[in-house]
């Protein structure tokens, strides 16, 4: 069980049946609960899928951002050097 409530499982039906308190999941309730279950998850990825991309977007800004700023280093380098020349 530890396992199961490491890796993300919902484990809570399960124990609701050892400890007397919860229905089978065979019937009308049973049906609710893994379509509720389902939707859970299904919110929940959509969600990480929304973070990864908005951290893939932040990361292609900031490799944007840092190839313009080289690029300018890069100019006002070239004009020192014709200055000093």
């Amino acid at each position: 069980m530890f396992r199961a409530a490491t890796a993300g499982i919902d484990t809570s039906p399960i124990v609701m049946q050892i400890l007397g308190g919860g229905a089978a999941e065979d019937g009308e309730e049973g049906a609710d609960d893994n379509h509720a279950q389902a939707q859970a998850q299904a919110q929940a990825q959509a969600e990480a899928e929304a973070r990864a991309a908005e951290e893939q977007a932040m990361h292609a800004e900031k490799a944007k951002n840092d190839k313009k700023r080289r690029a300018e280093e890069k100019r006002r380098k070239q004009q020192q050097q014709e200055e000093e020349e």
